[in-house]
């Protein structure tokens, strides 16, 4: 298969792209989101988001020759609600000490009174687009994920949060105390390893307040996936 002139408007290499990775597109799945994403080294990547009855939703990667670079599987933290009515969307980040871009992508599983949330991370290097980060737990609404400078304990990293639910006597809706997950960029390695991990003393209800009591304060970027409003 001939390469697409990466120089074409984006509209039309858009167009061509996705008629090119339509051939191992799946026929019965929901096309949610399409992006062209440069990726320095690598060249002009189409992202593609698509959703599937009963089975984990999906982001594949595709060079402008049509090849499936990457498949990257979500929702696998919550293996019994991450593949029913599911919801998926990918941002391209910018920032300053992390791979440009980072492409962060957000699945969403809803059930009973709340939602399963899982975040993967994908970026380029030595001319291979690469997983940074898979999420170890399952998380839910009542925590968060922020991706950046962690302050008062390292440089850059990731912080993941969330309440501790499984202490006795307690409704799912009350108020739980939290714990704080710190993971710290290695820029040498390029990669993220273990850190501290912190809990509070006291019960909250917002996971915001919780993080002031542990001396941060991360703003949640899963709120900046306006996709998935629907299920908070």
């Amino acid at each position: 298969m001939s390469e697409v002139n990466p120089k074409l408007p984006k509209k039309i290499l858009l167009i061509i792209l996705t008629l090119i990775s339509s051939i191992s597109f799946p026929v019965r799945a929901e096309l949610v989101q399409q992006e062209v994403v440069p990726f320095p080294g690598i060249g002009e990547i189409l992202v593609r988001a698509h959703i599937i009855q009963n089975q984990f939703p999906t982001v594949e990667f595709f060079d402008l020759k049509g090849k499936r670079l990457l498949n990257v599987e979500m929702g696998h933290t919550d293996k019994t609600n991450g593949r029913f009515r599911a919801g998926i969307e990918f941002k391209a980040l910018s920032i300053a000490g992390f791979p440009n871009p980072m492409l962060m992508i957000v699945s969403a599983a809803p059930h009973g009174s709340d939602t399963t949330w899982e975040v993967s991370l994908i970026s380029g290097s030595s001319g291979q687009l690469r997983v940074l980060w898979r999420q170890p737990d399952v998380l839910f609404s009542e925590g968060g994920f922020y991706l950046g400078n962690l302050g008062k304990c390292s440089d850059l990293g990731i912080g993941i949060w969330d309440s501790i639910s499984n202490e006795a006597e307690e409704c799912h809706l009350c108020p739980h105390r939290y714990k704080l997950k710190l993971f710290p960029w290695d820029g040498e390695k390029k990669k993220f390893k273990s850190g501290s991990s912190f809990e509070t003393k006291r019960k909250y209800k917002d996971g915001g307040e919780a993080l002031k009591e542990l001396g941060f304060q991360f703003p949640n970027q899963i709120l900046q996936f306006k996709r998935l409003e629907e299920f908070r």
